[in-house]
């Protein structure tokens, strides 16, 4: 088992936020942010608008999470200090945000008169009544989980999710095959970034100009009538020859070029962030990367119009934070372990 102790920052990072993709919404990318206050009462910690999450409605999600990262990891990494921060603080904050998320969702699903069918209110009975049943006794007597309350859950999360899909459904779907273009092209790859302390740095001056020097080298073979593909193999940094690029997945003076090509023209040297190139162009219309990247397309038009929905009515609802009583939160293996997984039955049940 890989111990904590051993990742660096950013490793923690990459594998957490895999973790925490699990489940969420995917159409909703933005942090709700919540007003402190003293106002609320019992266990409740945030109102928004007429809504309310309570403390067992929060610790459903938190002990999924927990679980989720003490079976990759064990137990002792939650609270595990690097560099001032603890997975448990920063697990507790990403989950505060999408409980936030999903109240604000179900406040638009009553303005839109958007519910759940009855089917699918079996459907959230039948999850949370498994969900419930797999939970120890003493997580549910320390955290006041009742089925009523997971029964909540699931229902808030089912709404939220036909939200999402309804507002998304409706989004203009039409793309055209120019507007979603990929060309094929072979490259000669010349990095300009080397690796130090595990981070990416700049090369020295020096470092560069022998990089282009050698840049410069494979464009002269190639103007002298050499194979492309023969200099590219020996030159290029990036074995990886062909590639094909879509529209907006590159830098924009970099995709200019490359959508300005026919096919057999060859560029001349072009810089990027990331290092230099100099391209050959294949095909001005790569059909399959085409139509894969109007479904990228597709999708993101997807959450454009679901956040631009969520953005209105979350800048106009009221919010408020019993900040004290969340940051009191704190898990354990001894009560909060646990083999219920809140989305995996979610999955099996509702979706």
């Amino acid at each position: 088992m890989i111990k904590f102790r051993m990742m660096n920052k950013k490793a923690v990072i990459l594998c957490l936020a895999a973790i925490l993709s699990m489940g969420t919404l995917t159409g909703c990318q933005k942090d709700t942010k919540l007003v402190f206050t003293t106002g609320l009462s019992g266990n409740q910690i945030f109102k928004i608008g007429s809504t309310v999450c309570t403390m067992p409605e929060a610790m459903v999600y938190l002990t999924t999470f927990y679980n989720q990262y003490a079976d990759i990891y064990g137990s002792e990494m939650w609270n595990y200090d690097f560099g001032g921060v603890s997975l448990e603080e920063h697990v507790k904050d990403v989950v505060l945000s999408k409980l936030a998320q999903i109240k604000i969702i179900n406040l638009m699903a009553e303005e839109r008169d958007i519910e759940l069918t009855d089917e699918e209110k079996q459907n959230v009975k039948k999850a949370a009544e498994s969900y419930f049943a797999e939970l120890e006794s003493d997580l549910i007597e320390a955290e006041n989980i009742t089925e009523d309350v997971v029964e909540k859950v699931y229902r808030e999360y089912a709404i939220a999710n036909k939200v999402y899909e309804t507002i998304t459904e409706s989004a203009d779907m039409e793309i055209s095959d120019d507007e979603a273009r990929a060309v094929t092209v072979q490259t000669i790859y010349f990095q300009n970034w080397k690796m130090k302390n595990n981070e990416k740095t700049a090369l020295s001056e020096s470092e560069t100009l022998n990089v282009l020097k050698r840049a410069k080298e494979a464009l002269k073979k190639i103007n002298a009538d050499e194979d492309f593909e023969t200099v590219a193999v020996q030159y290029s940094e990036d074995k990886q020859l062909v590639k094909s690029y879509a529209r907006g997945t590159v830098e924009p003076h970099f995709e200019e070029l490359l959508f300005s090509m026919d096919e057999g023209d060859i560029s001349n040297i072009i810089e990027t962030e990331d290092g230099y190139y100099i391209v050959k162009c294949i095909s001005t219309m790569d059909y399959e990367a085409t139509q894969e990247n109007k479904l990228v397309l597709a999708e993101k038009r997807k959450k454009e119009a679901f956040l631009k929905a969520y953005t209105e009515i979350e800048e106009n609802t009221h919010s408020q934070f019993k900040d004290k009583r969340w940051n009191a939160i704190t898990l354990n293996e001894e009560i909060h372990s646990t083999d219920a997984n809140f989305f995996n039955i979610y999955d099996e049940f509702v979706k």
